[in-house]
């Protein structure tokens, strides 16, 4: 029997601004007309994304949901997003917001409201503590755990991000653990448009459409995406 695809990923992976996505309640449910469906059948798909997902969580879910049994398919996000846990509830950090995430509604009802109570001081705690070197580092880890535990396991997997940047200037031994980390990262299985773009770099340069919430891409460039990608999972024999 051929083995289920378990996908992770953030809002890009969700779905959010696809026709089959509710533009006034995004939570009710992911699109099957996001990039992986583009892939693979539907029926084969499990899939774990979640809106505003940090790369702490896609490597968190991965361990979580992972079973002998999948294959994995990963798009990591931005790298300006972590995971805070406080008072037992999970929380997604970004420099705009705090938002809180849980797998369980009631669980989410209590997160939403602490939330509420500690957003402001969320995000000052990344502002004051996380520059853009620290993000990268943190971004890359979660790449490097995500590959090692797949390894460990004897996992097919094939990874993508949504936005590819160069290399930041660091100095010092912090840009010394940056290039290490690098280095351990197998790029061969991390799908780039001509080995360079990711999803949202590439949309910009093809100034593909976006979708109903204009905020998101449209169907066009989530099929486009997936047919690159899907190519390249063959050829290289990858997944």
């Amino acid at each position: 029997m051929d083995k289920k695809i378990l996908l992770l990923g953030d809002s890009h992976t969700y779905g959010d601004g696809l026709p089959d996505v509710s533009f006034t309640d995004p939570w009710n449910g992911h699109s099957k007309k996001s990039w992986a469906y583009h892939m693979f059948d539907e029926n084969k798909i499990n899939n774990k994304s979640y809106t505003g997902c940090s790369n702490d969580m896609i490597a968190l879910k991965l361990h979580r949901y992972a079973g002998s049994d999948v294959k994995v398919l990963i798009m990591f996000t931005y790298p300006e997003r972590f995971h805070l846990t406080r008072k037992g509830c999970n929380f997604i950090i970004r420099p705009d917001s705090s938002m809180a995430i849980s797998d369980n509604s009631d669980e989410n009802r209590v997160a939403e409201h602490l939330n509420n109570k500690f957003e402001n001081e969320n995000r000052k705690i990344m502002v004051n503590h996380f520059d853009d070197n620290m993000l990268e580092i943190m971004y890359l880890k979660n790449i490097l755990m995500c590959q090692y535990f797949c390894q460990t396991n004897k996992l097919e997997y094939a990874f993508t991000v949504v936005d590819h940047r160069p290399k930041t200037k660091c100095g010092g031994s912090l840009e010394k653990y940056r290039d290490s980390l690098y280095s351990y990262i197998d790029w061969k299985k991390i799908f780039l448009v001509d080995n360079k773009y990711g999803f949202t770099n590439y949309g910009r340069k093809i100034n593909a459409q976006k979708g109903s919430d204009n905020q998101h891409w449209g169907e066009y460039h989530h099929k486009t995406f997936g047919q690159l990608f899907f190519d390249w999972i063959n050829k290289e024999k990858v997944l």
